[in-house]
């Protein structure tokens, strides 16, 4: 059910701090909060490192695009450790994943030619660049990310609200030391709920809401 949207906006941070700051710091916090089904975000650019081949290189070394993508799986440091089954529980075996090395990765080296290594940069470009977008938002009128929420079967809408609203308050100080502003409530359907009881108090008379 449709909990809350919430926008952000900044003039000082960049579309790839925005979007950040949306998926790693706000929606993990809001997840934590009892009642909360999911958390999408829309907007705001999301980090991606970007291979583009250079045909006419590939073709004069006889390279496949396959042993290009090959070559840099194998340079990419993201290995699964899997998992270790106890008595009562499983346990997952985490590695330490280290940020994405553009430099590293462009010095994967896919062959040797005539004693000399040739290596990804030589036969693509190797750049971080925005991930293709799959819708957009604007956040009063600019540019922005939109978060928006729902809640999960049976939670009470007030209730679930009036948390998150909380936990967006406990967030407000970091977010305006960036230069994020938080605009909480966009929409926000306990706005009918808390109507629909005033209502209800300011009659003489208590009716069934």
């Amino acid at each position: 059910m449709d909990l809350l949207k919430i926008g952000l906006l900044s003039d000082t941070v960049d579309a790839y701090t925005l979007r950040d700051t949306a998926d790693w710091v706000i929606k993990p916090r809001l997840l934590a909060v009892p009642g909360v089904a999911h958390v999408i975000v829309f907007g705001g650019d999301v980090r991606q490192i970007q291979i583009l081949p250079d045909v006419r290189k590939l073709a004069s070394y006889s390279v496949t695009l396959g042993e290009l993508a090959d070559a840099a799986r194998a340079a990419l440091p993201l290995r699964g450790a899997g998992f270790v089954d106890l008595a009562s529980q499983r346990v997952l075996i985490k590695s330490p994943t280290p940020a994405p090395d553009i430099a590293a990765l462009g010095a994967a080296v896919i062959l040797v030619r005539n004693h000399t290594p040739i290596v990804l940069r030589d036969l693509a470009e190797v750049k971080m660049a925005p991930a293709l977008r799959f819708g957009d938002s604007l956040i009063m009128g600019k540019p922005g990310v939109l978060i928006s929420l729902a809640s999960q079967y049976g939670a009470n809408t007030l209730t679930t609200s009036r948390a998150v609203e909380r936990a967006l308050a406990a967030l407000g100080p970091a977010l305006r030391a960036q230069g994020i502003t938080l605009y909480p409530q966009l929409h926000r359907p306990a706005n009918f709920i808390e109507r629909a009881l005033g209502t209800c108090k300011s009659r003489s008379v208590w009716l069934p809401c």
